[in-house]
């Protein structure tokens, strides 16, 4: 966190674990440069972050409780999911369930389903295999050699979403291999 000589407060960085613990020193931050002209701010401007729930909260405990009767695909894919997703699990598996192959796994060896490439694209803005195996999934981290196995097969599960042609997704191919390889490469070195 930082705040520039006319009193901006920036912060970066971070992660989901300690993104409420970063908001409420920034809102502190903030706080001070705003009493330096209003005495009474702090009155107004309380922060509420600790205790809005974070997005697919709101009937997580439902899912939870539901899980065993609430999907063809088990109780333990749908906790899974549903620790991964928060109640947003619910459209992964409206998506699993919309098409068989869309509850196959997506890297042999792993538990994602085809449906989680589909929704990171769908909501989480994902536009490469990169960052479907790397990011949205951890499959380059737990399985490298099959994740890159699995890149053409990905490639061609995104590209009607992406709408890729065949030039694109052998690009999108050779990107995540050569990621694999670089990564590889400082291993070795």
């Amino acid at each position: 966190m930082r705040r520039s000589d006319s009193g901006v407060v920036t912060i970066t960085g971070g992660k989901l674990t300690t993104y409420r613990e970063m908001a409420a020193d920034t809102i502190e931050e903030v706080l001070t440069e705003v009493l330096k002209t209003d005495r009474f701010a702090r009155l107004r401007l309380r922060s509420k972050t600790k205790h809005l729930k974070i997005h697919g909260a709101n009937g997580y405990e439902e899912l939870m409780a539901s899980a065993d009767s609430l999907s063809p695909l088990g109780g333990d894919a749908v906790r899974r999911l549903a620790n991964r997703y928060g109640s947003d699990a619910t459209t992964v598996l409206a998506i699993a369930e919309s098409d068989p192959s869309m509850a196959e796994l997506l890297v042999p060896g792993l538990p994602y389903l085809r449906a989680e490439a589909i929704f990171a694209v769908r909501y989480e803005m994902a536009t490469t295999v990169d960052d479907v195996l790397s990011r949205r999934t951890r499959a380059r981290l737990e399985l490298r050699d099959a994740s890159a196995e699995a890149a053409f097969a990905v490639a061609a599960l995104l590209a009607p979403e992406l709408r890729w042609d065949e030039a694109e997704q052998a690009r999108q191919i050779a990107d995540y291999r050569a990621r694999i390889d670089e990564e590889l490469a400082a291993i070795v070195a």
